[in-house]
């Protein structure tokens, strides 16, 4: 587009630019949640005008992931972190789900002398790779289909020794780089592989899928430490980690949070939980399958149509009373019309207890033809709290009753 002339910074809802001049670098002092938002720097040159947007967050993201879409070479989340001196030990931890069978990256650390400084790597499945200063090692796992993976790996530069762990068991312990040191200042970036610094990313290494749980200490790590870190609820505090997180989403990544008081009733076809209320609730439910969205709540959800994906209808049950039988037999025939296709159903009403519980408890009825009693105790230990009041148990126990006498409900 020709050498750049000028470049403008902007934030959503400021209404003055930030910097304007030949500088590309917005520089952010001692950041702190008030620079969270979406910047946008646009680049004139002699031949015209290009736009591009950032989005800094930091978050406790304990019910989130980073969701990857597709396949891309621009696509990653970068990692706020200024070290400011270098690393004579390692840990990274993090979890992944995904469906690759080629080649992809996780986790990239790189300075501008050493674009593989750290990286965790798949070459394919059933293999890790950990590369500490452009020196590989592999570790050989079982493959498994449908379900997340966690890793930790361990380095020691006094050693050189490398712990590995998967799903928290420890595999046999490698060796690689004794003596060496990583360097600072690091570029971290999350599902690219770094042939630069900051770039050089290869679309055929790209990760497509989710990655959460992510956390990274200057020190080694114990086995239980590698259980805590599993359930985000590490026993050392990390350099950064998935409890206080600083990152800018780049391209098509995209942030995506467990919606509140979400649980399958049937894994990948029925789910209950509270009312959605951010756009990243949404996305979550759709990179899970759900594609159909019950609404109990008098109002529609908000930020309903940023997932078009996901078909929303209204029952709407005013709140602490029962569905009617009409709105019992119209759910049912969403959630097997849905399920006949492969299609995951999701519920809510304000908080996923009331009348959320009672369609699911009517629907156990029918699916596992239990009894109206039985019913309203399994969706209790399935979503403590479902089923508020004793008219919403009555229509529970009725509706249950009428189908095992062969009854118009």
């Amino acid at each position: 587009m020709g050498r750049p002339q000028e470049f403008l910074w902007e934030k959503e809802g400021s209404p003055v630019p930030l910097q304007k001049g030949p500088d590309s670098i917005l520089l952010i002092h001692s950041f702190n949640k008030t620079h969270v938002g979406t910047y946008t720097c646009t680049v004139t040159s002699t031949q015209g005008r290009a736009v591009a947007s950032y989005t800094l967050w930091m978050n406790d993201l304990r019910s989130s992931v980073f969701v990857f879409p597709q396949e891309s070479k621009t696509a990653h989340v970068q990692v706020l972190l200024e070290l400011e001196l270098p690393l004579h030990n390692f840990t990274v931890c993090l979890r992944s789900f995904t469906d690759l069978t080629r080649p992809y990256s996780l986790f990239s650390y790189a300075t501008k002398k050493q674009s593989n400084e750290i990286l965790i790597f798949k070459p394919k499945p059933g293999q890790y790779e950990l590369t500490v200063g452009d020196k590989a090692l592999s570790f050989t796992v079982p493959i498994i289909v449908g379900e997340s993976e966690h890793v930790c790996f361990s380095w020691e530069s006094s050693t050189g020794i490398v712990g590995f762990w998967f799903n928290g068991k420890p595999w046999p312990r490698k060796g690689v780089q004794n003596g060496y040191t990583v360097g600072v200042p690091a570029y971290i970036v999350l599902g690219q592989d770094q042939d630069s610094f900051g770039g050089g990313f290869d679309a055929r290494q790209s990760f497509v899928g989710e990655i959460s749980s992510v956390y990274m200490w200057d020190t080694g790590i114990s086995n239980s430490g590698v259980r805590a870190a599993m359930y985000d609820s590490p026993d050392q505090t990390p350099i950064f980690g998935w409890r206080n997180f600083l990152y800018k989403i780049v391209g098509e990544a995209m942030g995506a949070s467990k919606p509140p008081n979400f649980s399958w009733v049937v894994e990948g076809r029925l789910a209950g939980l509270a009312m959605p209320r951010e756009p990243g609730h949404y996305r979550y439910l759709r990179e899970h399958g759900v594609r159909h969205l019950v609404s109990l709540s008098e109002r529609a959800p908000p930020h309903h149509g940023c997932c078009p994906q996901i078909q929303l209808h209204r029952l709407r049950v005013p709140d602490f009373t029962p569905p009617s039988p009409e709105q019992i037999q119209s759910f049912l025939q969403i959630v097997e019309e849905a399920n006949s296709r492969g299609e995951a159903v999701a519920v809510h009403c304000m908080l996923g207890h009331g009348r959320t519980g009672t369609l699911l408890a009517c629907y156990l009825c029918k699916e596992r033809h239990l009894a109206g009693g039985d019913a309203i105790r399994e969706i209790r230990r399935l979503r403590p709290g479902s089923i508020e009041t004793a008219e919403q148990e009555q229509a529970v126990i009725r509706f249950c009753q009428c189908l095992r006498t062969g009854e118009e409900t």
